[in-house]
């Protein structure tokens, strides 16, 4: 039922002082060509652009949905990306004609089960079962499936621990958006990820950077240290890495590479200095959150075959408690 991608927002440039802002509309192959909205020089507040600029936008498509589900009775829509303004109005639309949605989330927030009323909604199937946890007890438990596969493909195996190695470190950078973003200080977001890249540059170990195309970009990530040399940017994909000793890394807000990782006997850990709402996907008793100023000295007690191993064991036994069906 979902015509793909529909459009996508992308914020050029905020002034917060002046709540002042220019937005860029891309439009989809269902919406014709691109518009650009700009706001003036002395343009509205931020509340009123986006009630005037958003606003017609939300009405169309909710139009569209309604005229392309005119005599239809869709008994179930099947939603990807529920947080989406297209899977939202979607959803509202068949929910309208009598039926349901069925949920199926990637990396769902978990403010975002609070948003939907039971009564609209079939079941829900997420990757473990923390987070299945928070949409029971919002939805109902006899609604919600438990299937890592929905985001974890099947894959190899990854290379043990090699005495005489050093780690090696893939940090993932994060892809965020407006509508699915986790809540966090951005200042000392951005502050965390200066000090991890400098303990990873002075640290005994091997590090690769896996940037994202939008938010955490390649140019995002080498403003942090702007002095430093030539950052190690790799393309390789997560589930395709082949390297001894390697240990997965987040910083703030956490990622399903860690999952993925762990699916692979990979051990995983996040930096985090600041409070942050996002997915429940990780248990701090098995999968270390540590500040910033602790990673160097974490780091340097991991490289041993021992220490490593101790922590992929334990992290094996949690995914599998986590994603038992």
């Amino acid at each position: 039922m979902t015509p793909g991608v529909l459009s996508r927002f992308v914020i050029n440039r905020f002034r917060r002082r002046a709540c002042r802002f220019d937005i860029q509309l891309l439009d989809g192959g269902f919406f014709g060509g691109t518009k650009v909205y700009a706001a003036a020089h002395n343009g509205a507040s931020l509340d009123t652009a986006f009630v005037r600029l958003v606003g017609p936008l939300t009405t169309w498509v909710r139009d569209w949905f309604r005229s392309e589900l005119s005599g239809k009775q869709v008994q179930i829509a099947h939603v990807a990306d529920h947080a989406s303004l297209e899977a939202g109005l979607l959803g509202a639309e068949v929910v309208r004609g009598g039926g349901k949605i069925r949920i199926w989330p990637h990396s769902a927030n978990v403010v975002q089960p609070e948003a939907h009323d039971p009564r609209c909604v079939s079941h829900v199937t997420v990757a473990v079962r923390s987070t299945g946890w928070h949409w029971a007890k919002a939805i109902g438990p006899e609604k919600v499936a438990v299937n890592a596969k929905t985001i974890l493909p099947d894959v190899s195996a990854a290379p043990t621990y090699e005495a005489g190695q050093p780690l090696h470190v893939v940090l993932f950078a994060g892809a965020h958006s407006l509508r699915r973003l986790p809540l966090m200080s951005y200042k000392e977001h951005k502050a965390s990820w200066k000090q991890t890249l400098t303990t990873l540059s002075e640290a005994d170990v091997n590090f690769f950077i896996k940037h994202k195309s939008s938010w955490e970009t390649r140019e995002w990530i080498t403003r942090r240290v702007p002095n430093m040399k030539a950052l190690p940017f790799s393309s390789v994909h997560a589930n395709k890495l082949r390297l001894p000793n390697m240990v997965f890394l987040c910083v703030s807000a956490t990622s399903t590479a860690i999952l993925e990782g762990i699916a692979r006997g990979i051990p995983g850990i996040v930096v985090r200095d600041i409070p942050i709402d996002e997915t429940p996907y990780y248990d701090p008793a098995s999968v270390p959150i540590l500040a910033s100023d602790q990673l160097g000295s974490f780091l340097s007690a991991l490289n041993s075959k021992s220490a490593w191993e101790a922590l992929v064991e334990k992290q094996r036994k949690w995914f599998q408690q986590e994603t038992a069906q």
